[in-house]
Order: structure tokens, then sequence, then C-alpha cells
């Protein structure tokens, strides 16, 4: 069983309805905060009472109530066996199924007449025999469930309008038969067997929040089913202990996502003799050592969120959907990843998980991705296509970036690789004055494949990642060395790209970082450098050598103009032979750790020297 359509109206941020579809697997829901999102899944926990939407359209004028209904339209899809599970404890109860319409198709298809129980046999057989069912109903604040369509499962159309309409009866045998009784029976729209199933549905769908849940002790009981709140957990976790194989798998689980808990165990509570509590064992089971074991409510908070989902996970006879809000907020990144890839393996529950992390997202690999927008007081969902989605992470891959480094980013400016990644925003924020605000600054892994025959192709892939409705913010900008190339193939790049492409005024950025005293004031902070202090004439001496060398410039051509050498060289190769021979090949310079050090530096002692490349960004962000 999956929730697969869900309209919330009237509901908090929610207003009109905006269509959500659900799939089985995994679900993510992503939003700013405010966007509606823990309304969504508290709705979606299916027992909400009324909180009517608020704002200039519901509530023209101050004193005017708004519509006191909050409802929503909630499709079940299920597997008919699934529905006959559900139906058979109940051995002596007789359902009801509407009649249909003699002359719809469906009718005519299955040559039902409404003439006996021939005919009462060839319907439920026809019905039971689909791959799925789909059953549509409303739930309703201060009601509950209400019948809109009749046949709930809403495949054919029945004799006249209501209120009351005609049924047949059944009854589901012990080994899950169907078996005809009768007909006649007239009643309301709730007489529909789909209003027992919404009802056994609804009890069977769990939400785990960020909040503590009080779970450290229960009262003794054999409920083995989870509540779903899970107050009762340390009562099932009792039940559970007696399989010892099922709870062994439990406690490794466990012990997976949380290295930190060796074990879990139940016994009597010795505050109440009628209750149980779960100790939690950081020491190895084997050392018997249960004086060091700790009570659930004496440990943080996530260890009793990551219990219950792991009951819920493997007794997949409680549940049938699974609702995470920010997993992310009571669990370690590292746990929370791990939680995702356990229930990967083991959970055959619908999961449907709201997050902010591109982490968490990442690791589901979703079937379906929604963003809660607020777009004039109310929430909108937008649905991303989960496919085009994994296709955009996979480009992100094949340029070397990830979906962490541009989630969440209003745009994203690409540069030369991880070096700017770092320098770039130092130079922005403290010489430049400029917050990045809602910029991600994300380096691109292979700049020379924008060269000749694969820049179209490459260009194109920076392309898609900013296109139509996804979780990739648009480019602001790419921000590259000029290298050797000629003014024709930077013309090219600018076409390609789209008028987005920005050359460095200098060859590269390690072109700025040539400043003889930065270089020697680092080099000497350096253990092991060399014996003696660097001083910077030994700097200067080694950039003035090099300077007048064909083989550091373009096509071998040294610049005319005095300074115009400092534009032209290659800065890169400058620096890492300047480390190597002052410290007589002991440091080797490190691009991304030593271009850091020497920018903060000239930032805080030379921060004109920076000031081209300050103004540069600011041009681009502006």
């Amino acid at each position: 069983m999956y929730i697969s359509r869900f309209e919330l109206r009237n509901y908090k941020s929610f207003d009109e309805p905006s269509p959500l579809v659900l799939k089985p697997g995994f679900n993510i829901i992503t939003g700013q905060n405010n966007a509606g999102k823990t309304a969504l899944l508290g709705a979606l926990s299916l027992n909400f009472d009324a909180s009517p939407h608020r704002s200039e359209r519901t509530v023209p004028t101050p004193g005017v109530s708004p519509n006191p209904t909050s409802w929503a339209d909630v499709s079940f899809t299920m597997h008919p066996r699934e529905v006959l599970h559900l139906l058979q404890p109940h051995k002596e109860a007789t359902w009801n199924i509407a009649i249909p319409a003699l002359e719809s198709e469906f009718a005519k298809d299955i040559a039902f007449q409404n003439r006996g129980q021939d005919d009462i046999q060839k319907l439920l057989d026809k019905i039971f025999s689909l791959d799925s069912l789909t059953f549509k109903l409303r739930w309703q604040s201060k009601v509950g469930w209400v019948c809109t369509k009749i046949p709930t499962f809403d495949l054919y159309p029945t004799p006249g309008p209501g209120p009351h309409y005609n049924f047949l009866q059944f009854r589901v045998q012990p080994d899950l038969s169907l078996l005809a009784i009768g007909g006649g029976m007239n009643g309301p729209a709730s007489s529909d067997f789909g209003q027992f199933i919404a009802g056994r549905i609804q009890s069977r769908v769990y939400r785990f929040s960020a909040e503590r849940f009080n779970l450290g002790s229960s009262r003794h009981g054999n409920n083995a089913v989870l509540r779903p709140d899970a107050s009762n957990l340390p009562e099932a976790l009792s039940i559970l202990q007696a399989n010892t194989h099922r709870f062994g798998q439990f406690n490794n689980l466990l012990k997976a996502i949380l290295p930190q808990v060796q074990h879990v165990s139940i016994r009597p509570s010795p505050q109440d003799v009628n209750s149980v509590e779960i100790i939690v064992w950081t020491a190895k089971k084997e050392s018997e050592r249960i004086d060091l074991a700790l009570p659930l409510s004496e440990c943080g908070t996530g260890i009793g969120q990551v219990m219950a989902i792991l009951y819920v996970v493997l007794n997949p006879e409680v549940a049938e959907t699974i609702i995470i809000d920010e997993p992310q907020s009571f669990l370690h990144p590292g746990a929370a990843r791990k939680l995702i890839e356990i229930l990967k393996i083991h959970a055959k529950q619908q999961i449907i998980v709201a997050t902010h992390s591109a982490t968490v997202i990442s690791a589901t690999n979703p079937e379906t991705i929604t963003i809660a927008k607020q777009l004039d007081g109310a929430t909108v969902l937008e649905q991303l296509d989960a496919r085009e989605t994994k296709t955009l992470q996979t480009c992100l891959a094949e340029v070397g970036a990830r979906l962490g480094d541009v989630f969440g980013a209003d745009n994203v400016l690409w540069v030369e690789g991880p070096t700017e990644v770092l320098c770039f925003p130092q130079v922005l924020n403290r010489v430049a004055k400029k917050p990045l605000m809602g910029t991600a600054i994300v380096g691109v892994r292979q700049v020379g494949d924008l060269e000749g025959r694969d820049a179209k192709r490459v260009l194109e892939i920076y392309g898609s990642l900013s296109k139509g409705a996804s979780l990739i913010p648009p480019a602001v900008g790419f921000v590259l060395d000029r290298e050797c190339r000629t003014p024709q193939q930077q013309q090219e790049l600018y076409t390609l790209g789209k008028d987005l492409v920005t050359f460095l005024p200098r060859r590269m950025y390690e072109n700025y970082l040539l400043h003889p005293l930065a270089i020697a004031t680092i080099a000497n902070s350096i253990e092991g450098f060399n014996p003696t202090l660097i001083d910077e004439t030994q700097v200067q001496e080694l950039i003035n050598s090099k300077r007048v060398v064909r083989g550091y410039f373009c096509n071998q051509e040294i610049p005319t103009g005095p300074a115009d050498w400092v534009h032209e060289i290659d800065g890169a190769r400058v620096l890492k032979e300047i480390f190597s021979t002052l410290s007589q090949t002991r440091v080797a310079y490190d691009k991304v750790k030593h271009s850091l050090a020497l920018t903060e530096w000239i930032i805080d002692n030379a921060s004109g020297e920076l000031h081209e490349i300050a103004a540069l960004l600011s041009q681009i962000l502006g």
C-alpha cells in the first residue's frame, strides 16, 4: 500500500489544493523555512484537526472568520491481496460493494446484470483480479473519513446520484477467497467497504519528527503494534526481545547507524513494577556491565527516533507509510546517511522524507521530489521530474560537483577549481566588502575540457544544470583562467556560454599571488621549509630570473611592457618552482593550501594587489 495522491485544502499555510503525487519507495519534500513542509507532513499522517488558512483572501477584513473546515483528498493504491488481508481478520463481517450501472462499459465488459450471486461473483472476481486498486476518500476535520466517490475505488459509475446507494454484499473467507452473500442493501456512501480500508490504513502511517519522543518507559503489555506516536516502544521491544533473531537484527542495524550504541535491552522499570524501560548499552554486552547502561530517557534525542523507525521497518505488518521530518536535525550527517542506506535495503514501506539536506536527498535516490514554496501567503507544491533530477546529479558528477555544493543556493558562480572556491569568497568578503548572500561558488574539475571540440559538450552540461524546475540553481557566471587562449577561442566560449563566461584579466589566479614578501612569509611559516629564513629579496630575484625566460609565456613571447609580465607569465609554474628551489625540494607547492595562505596574507597586508579581481567578481555578482 502507498499514498499515491494527496490534495490538502484550507489547512494552515495551504489554501487552494496543490496536488501531490507520491510513489512507492522514497519521496522527498524540500523547501525553505516556513514554506509549509511541516504542515504537509502533519496532514499526511491522516489525522489532523481544523486549522483554517488565514490570508487576505480568506480573511479579507479583520473579524471575518475563515471557512472552519480543513480537509484532504487522499488516494491509496493497493494490491487487491493487501485489501483482502485487511478485511479477512473480521471473519464474520459482511462488506458492501456498490452496484455498477448496468449501462456502463464496465458492467457490459463482465456481462454484469445484477441477477443473483453469480453476477456478484463476476463483479468480485473482476475487481480483485486487477493489478491494483486505488481508493479515493476525503479526510475532513471534525468528521473523519468521507466517501466522495462511490465506489471508493472509482472503477465504474453507479445508478443514481445518491445520497443512498444500492450495495451488494460479500465476505472474505479464511483462505482469502471471496464469498458472494447477496444484494439489495440500500445505504449511505459510508457503507462502502473502502471507508473501513481507509480507517485501517490511517493507523499504519507513522510520522517521526525531531522532537524528543517520550519513549523511555511504557506500561508492560502484549501489544506488538507500535502506536503512531511510538509511545509504547518499550512494550513493543520487550515483545520483540523474545524473537532473538529479529531482536539481534534490530540491534545490529542500530549499531550500524549509531556506533556508540553497543546494544539496547528492555527491563522492568525501577520506578513502576507495571512498566518496562529501554536501557542503552555503551559498553559491549559481553562485558555484562548492565550497571553502566543508561535509560533511554537520559540519552540523546536521535536514538529514540532511530529505534522507533527500525522497529517499524523490521515489522512491515505494522506500517505502510513512514514519514520522517528533517532526519539531519536529530542525526549527525553520517548517521543520517547510514539510516537512509539501511532503509533502502530493508524498508518495504513507502517513505516520505522532508529535508533541507542535499546529503539526504542524494542518498535516497528518490522516486519523487517536491518543493514547497510560499506564493502570496499560501503554500504551493512544485513537483520535479525525478528522472530529470537524477540526470542533473549525473551531470554534476561529470563536472566534479555534488548536489550538496549547489543545493539551496539562489545561483551558482562556476570557477576554475578548488583554489578559487576557497580564495574568491575571501576576496569578495574582505576586499570588495560584498557578501555572497545566496551565491554558491563551485569549482570545475576539468576546465581543460572547455577547449577544442569538447567545449560545446561541457558548456551544454552546465546549461542543462540551470534549466527548468530543478534543485539546481541557475549559473550567474563562469570565471575561468585566460591561459593561452586566443581572442577567437575566447569569443567561441563567450558564445557557447551565452555571455556568462568571464576570463581573468591575468593568465591565471596564481598571477595575483606573486608577491615576494607574501611568498617569503608563508614559506617561513612552514616547518622544515629551510634551515634559514627566506628573505623577500631571494624571492624577488627568482621571479626576476623567470620573467625574462620565454618558456614561461604563451607562444614563448615575452611581453614588451615592463609591467605586462605579471599578466602573462605562468604564475602556477613560477610558484611551484620558487617553493621547490627555496626549500631545496623539501616542500612542494600545494595549489590549494598555499594559495589560500598567500591570499589571506595579501588581503591583510597588501589588499590593493587584489582590487582588480575583487572588482571583477563584484561586477559578476552585481
